[in-house]
């Protein structure tokens, strides 16, 4: 969320800085949500990949949850 609203931000206010002509034409045919939306998914792969899986007990956690919610949404026959 960070690195998307940093991003929007900076696209904003880009014709304040002194950027090559392609920026020019980037600030005035792209959309500012296109460039968030595409640094912040490079943003989560990088920290998942760079953090550690959680622990067993937080999986086993997340599953037990997960199979009382398939019980109590089960169609009654």
């Amino acid at each position: 969320m960070l690195v998307g609203g940093v991003t929007v931000i900076f696209w904003l206010n880009i014709h304040h800085l002194p950027l090559p002509h392609f920026m020019d034409w980037a600030e005035t045919n792209v959309y500012e949500m296109i460039p968030g939306f595409i640094l912040s998914l490079i943003a989560v792969i990088l920290v998942s990949l760079w953090t550690r899986a959680p622990e067993q007990s937080v999986t086993d956690q997340f599953a037990d949850m997960e199979n009382k919610l398939r019980e109590d949404t089960a169609p009654i026959k």
